[in-house]
C-alpha cells in the first residue's frame, strides 16, 4: 500500500463572489500508488467543519483539481474554511489539506441617496457611484408617503439609464416623502437598499431660503428606553439678513407622515401648518410657541410607555420687513418609549415618636426605593393626618414637601391631647406618584413633650405639690446658682422641727432659737422633710422676724428674705425687699393667646387656681393654657392686662 500526499489549495481572493474557483495541487504519492481516482472537497462556516457548519460536501471524480461553488451556495458577508482530499482506485485517501478562509463580503456596496427640500414638483435626486467587482447595468427607483415603503408613489424599477439620477413626475405640493434605491450588476447581484430618505415637496408659496432648516438633536433617532417624560433639543438658530427667531412648532406623532387627513391635531390650536396640514395622529403639538424655542419637555400623560414616536420641529421667523416665515421641517426621528415604567415601592410608616423639639412628634417612614433606580430620585413627598382611617377628616395636609421627605414634624398645637389620629404618605418621583402607605394609628400625648425652651413652660404633670427639682425644670428655669444640690435635705431637718441630734456645724444655734413658750422660730409644724439644710443657714440666716408662720393676710411689714404661707391664697411666698413673690402650687395656671402679627407681649385670657379648665377655654385654637414653673420665674400684669415674664 503506497502513501497519499495530502494535496494543497491555492489561495482565495478575499472578499470573493458568491461563487469562487478553488484550485488544488495534482495528485501525488510514494511509487506504487494508484491513479487519481475522486476528489472530496468540503466548505464550512466552522473551522472544525462540523456537520451542521458544512455548507458543501462533495466526492468528485469530475472535478479532480478545481471547483467552481455552485450558485446559492454562499451567503455575503460571511467567512467560510476550504479542505480538500485525493482518493486513488485503490479506495486509499490522503490526509486532509490545510484549511483555507476566505469571506464573501459584500459584492456591491450599498448606495447613498442625496436630495434637499424644500424640493420643486420636479426634483432631481442623485445617488452615490456604483461601488462593486462587476459593472452596473441597473438601478431600481422607489418614491413612498411612508418610511416602511408600504405606499408605493412613485417607482421605477430595473432603469438602465437612471443609474445614478432620477427625477419623478407626479408629486404634489405640500408633501412629505421616502426615497431609496438599489443597485444591480452584470451577473443579476443586488446590493442592498439604501436608507430611506425623507423630503418635502415645496408650498405653492416658496418657504424663505435664508434661514438653515432645523435638526432634532435629542433624542437621537433609534433611542430606546425613552422617559415619558422627555426633553426634546433641535439645532440653534441660524438665519441671515436680520432673520429673528420668533417661535418654535412641535410635533410628535405615531406616524413618520404625522398624519393622513384632519386639519388639526387633538387638542392643538391656531391654524394648521403651512406646509403639512396632514396632522392626524398626533399626539401632541405646541404651536408658534414662544417660549420653548429650542427645547421642550413633554410633560406628564402626553407619551406612554413602550410605544414608538416621531418628532419634528420648524422654525417661525420674522425679516426686515416684518414679514413673517416658516423653516422648512426638520428631519423626523424616531424614539422608543421605555418598556417598563417606573415603579416606586409602596412607602411605609415605621414609627410616630415624640421629638427632641419641645411640643412636637416626628412621624418616621421607610426609605425611597424604586425600580430602574439609577434614572429615579426622591423629590418630595405627600403627608396626610387624621381623625379616621379612612382619611375623610383631615387635620393637617402637606403636598410636595421636599424638605420632609421620610420624616414629618406634627405640632401638637395641631392636634388635641390623648386623641387617637393616623397618619399616611405618598412619594414622587418626578413623573409618578407611589400608592399612599396604610394608615399608621397613633395617640397623641396628654402632655407637652421634649425639651423646655424659652419662658419653659411646665404643664401640671410635671410638678408634684410645691416641689421643685432640677430635674423636672431645665434650661432657664432652675440653674445651680439658684438651687444648690441637696440644698435642703431631711437628714438635716428631721419631721417635728430642729432636734439636738440634726443641729451640725453649730448652723442653728441657742442664741438664734427663740424658746419662749408659744413663740418658737422653728417649729415642726413649719418645717417639712429636707426643708433647711445645715451647711446653707449661716449666722442671721433664720430669725424669727423672718419666719411668720402663716396665715390669712400676708404680713403689713415684713423683712428681707420673710417667708410666709397665706392660708387663704394656698400660696407660699417670700419677700424680696419690695414685693412679694409667690412660689404657687400645682394649681396656678394661665390661660394666654398665641401671639399675633405686631404683638410685644404675652396676653392673658385667664388666670386662675382651680383645678378644672373649660373646654371652651381649652379648645380654643387661639389659646393654650399652660402653668409656668414658680422657681426660676418672674411675672407680672402690666397696665394693659399683658403678662410680662422675666428668668430670674
Amino acid at each position: 500500500m503506497a502513501l497519499i500526499y495530502p494535496p494543497a489549495l491555492g489561495s482565495i481572493p478575499s472578499p470573493s463572489s458568491l461563487t469562487p474557483t478553488l484550485n488544488a495541487t495534482t495528485f501525488f504519492g510514494e511509487a506504487g500508488v494508484g491513479t487519481h481516482d475522486s476528489t472530496d472537497w468540503q466548505v464550512a462556516t466552522s473551522d472544525t467543519f462540523s456537520s451542521a457548519s458544512l455548507v458543501y460536501n462533495q466526492n468528485d471524480t469530475v472535478n479532480l483539481n478545481s471547483l467552481t461553488i455552485p450558485a446559492a451556495t454562499l451567503v455575503s458577508d460571511t467567512f467560510y474554511y476550504v479542505r480538500v482530499r485525493h482518493r486513488d482506485d485503490a479506495s486509499e485517501i490522503s490526509n486532509w489539506s490545510q484549511v483555507a478562509e476566505f469571506n464573501t463580503g459584500l459584492p456591491i456596496e450599498t448606495p447613498v441617496v442625496t436630495i434637499s427640500s424644500p424640493t420643486p414638483l420636479i426634483p432631481v435626486i442623485t445617488s452615490s457611484a456604483f461601488v462593486g467587482g462587476n459593472t452596473h447595468t441597473r438601478t431600481d427607483w422607489q418614491i413612498a408617503s411612508d418610511l416602511l415603503f408600504t405606499t408605493i408613489v412613485e417607482e421605477l424599477i430595473d432603469s438602465p439609464s437612471s443609474l445614478t439620477q432620477y427625477t419623478p413626475q407626479t408629486l404634489s405640493y405640500n408633501n412629505l416623502y421616502y426615497v431609496r434605491i438599489r443597485y444591480k450588476d452584470n451577473l443579476g447581484t443586488y446590493s442592498s437598499y439604501s436608507s430611506p430618505v425623507s423630503f418635502y415637496t415645496d408650498t405653492q408659496i416658496n418657504v424663505n431660503p435664508k434661514i438653515n432648516r432645523p435638526a432634532i438633536l435629542s433624542p437621537v433617532a433609534d433611542a430606546s428606553n425613552v422617559i415619558i417624560t422627555p426633553t426634546i433639543t433641535s439645532s440653534g438658530f441660524t438665519g441671515s439678513n436680520g432673520a429673528t427667531h420668533v417661535s418654535s412648532t412641535w410635533e410628535v406623532a405615531f406616524s413618520p407622515t404625522f398624519g393622513s387627513s384632519s386639519g388639526s391635531a387633538p387638542g392643538a390650536s391656531g391654524a394648521p401648518s403651512p406646509q403639512i396640514d396632514n396632522t392626524s395622529g398626533l399626539v401632541h403639538r405646541a404651536q408658534n410657541d414662544i417660549n420653548n424655542k429650542t427645547s421642550l419637555t413633554l410633560s406628564l400623560g402626553i407619551l406612554e410607555e413602550a410605544k414608538t414616536y416621531f418628532v419634528r420641529v420648524r422654525y417661525e421667523y420674522v425679516d426686515l420687513q416684518a414679514q413673517y416665515w416658516y423653516s422648512e421641517w426638520s428631519e423626523p426621528v424616531q424614539f422608543n418609549t421605555v418598556a417598563v415604567p417606573g415603579e416606586i415601592q409602596c412607602p411605609f410608616v415605621s414609627s410616630v415618636i415624640e421629638s427632641t423639639i419641645y411640643d412636637r412628634l416626628d412621624v418616621v417612614t421607610s426609605p425611597f426605593v424604586a425600580t430602574q433606580s439609577t434614572t429615579q430620585s426622591h423629590i418630595n413627598s405627600d403627608w396626610q393626618v387624621a381623625t379616621d382611617a379612612a382619611f375623610a377628616n383631615l387635620v393637617i395636609v402637606a403636598t410636595e414637601d421636599n424638605t420632609n421627605k421620610t420624616t414629618f414634624p406634627i405640632p401638637l398645637d395641631s392636634i388635641r391631647p390623648s386623641t387617637n389620629y393616623y397618619v399616611r404618605v405618598r412619594y414622587y418621583n418626578s413623573s409618578i406618584y407611589s400608592a399612599y402607605s396604610a394608615g399608621y394609628v397613633f395617640q397623641s400625648p396628654s402632655t407637652a413633650t421634649g425639651t423646655l425652651q424659652d419662658f419653659t413652660r411646665v404643664q401640671t404633670d410635671t410638678l408634684d405639690d410645691l416641689s421643685v427639682s432640677t430635674n423636672k425644670i431645665i434650661n432657664l428655669s432652675v440653674t445651680t446658682p439658684k438651687l444648690a444640690d441637696d440644698a435642703v435635705t431631711a437628714a438635716k431637718i428631721a419631721q417635728g422641727g430642729i432636734i439636738t441630734d440634726n443641729l451640725q456645724n453649730g448652723a442653728v444655734t441657742e442664741p438664734k432659737l427663740n424658746q419662749t413658750p408659744g413663740s418658737q422660730a422653728v417649729t415642726a409644724a413649719t418645717m417639712r422633710d429636707s426643708a433647711v439644710e445645715t451647711s446653707k443657714l449661716d449666722n442671721g440666716a433664720v430669725t424669727s422676724p423672718k419666719i411668720d408662720i402663716s396665715g390669712a393676710v400676708d404680713p403689713a411689714a415684713p423683712t428681707v428674705g420673710q417667708v410666709f404661707y397665706n392660708t387663704a391664697q394656698s400660696t407660699f411666698k417670700t419677700y424680696n425687699g419690695a414685693n412679694w413673690k409667690e412660689s404657687g402650687d400645682a394649681g396656678d395656671y394661665y390661660i394666654i393667646r398665641k401671639p399675633q402679627p405686631g404683638d410685644t407681649n404675652l396676653t392673658i385670657v385667664y388666670a386662675g387656681r382651680q383645678t378644672n379648665v373649660f373646654y371652651a377655654e381649652y379648645s380654643s385654637n387661639l389659646n393654650t393654657h399652660q402653668f409656668f414653673a414658680p422657681s426660676g420665674l418672674e411675672f407680672n400684669i402690666d397696665s394693659s392686662g399683658h403678662l410680662v415674664v422675666t428668668v430670674r
